[in-house]
């Protein structure tokens, strides 16, 4: 099916408009999703804080001119997804990895963060990262922990000296 220029146009300034919040890009090869697996990946993908979008090469090539992503170039041949992430750079890669696992077909091909580009094992390795959502509760656990024992034991003490005072007030009293 062909596009027309008006929609090259408008997708070009759409994924334009959305690639400057990513904090990550990722290509995808989505080759061998049928249509309801792929609104499945992008439903998880929009949970997950990520932008999705099929893109021709051709149009990735005018998106990513002039920006850091240009060094994506030699990667795309083939049939491409773009997936950005736009709140942090795990969590959306987990989720369509985590997908790619359960359907047994596609791949993430090549990610930047920044100026790295990684590829295959460093893409694994990332997914397997804990989210921003899940390193923030393990601070909290870990800060939290310890003052949580610090308060339960001033109450114990607290509660010893009233105690103590309740006691030596009745034998006053006796």
């Amino acid at each position: 099916m062909a596009l027309t220029l008006e929609k090259k146009k408008a997708i070009v300034e759409e994924v334009s408009g959305v690639l400057p919040q990513a904090k990550a890009v990722y290509l995808v090869n989505f080759l061998g999703l049928n249509v309801g697996e792929i609104t499945e990946l992008r439903a998880r993908i929009r949970e997950a804080g990520g932008y999705f979008k099929v893109v021709k090469n051709t149009l990735l090539r005018r998106v990513f001119a002039g920006t850091p992503y240009e060094s994506l170039f030699s990667y795309l041949e083939g049939p491409n997804a773009l997936l950005l992430a736009l709140e942090d750079e795990v969590t959306p890669l987990k989720a369509v990895m985590e997908f790619f696992k359960e359907v047994e077909k596609g791949e993430v091909r090549v990610g930047q963060i920044g100026e790295e580009v990684m590829e295959g094992p460093a893409l694994e390795a990332l997914s397997k990262l804990p989210g921003v959502q899940e390193l923030r509760a393990q601070v909290v656990g870990a800060v939290g922990g310890p003052l949580y024992g610090l308060v339960w034991n001033l109450k114990g003490l607290l509660s010893q000296l009233v105690w103590v005072l309740n006691a030596v007030s009745e034998k006053k009293n006796q």
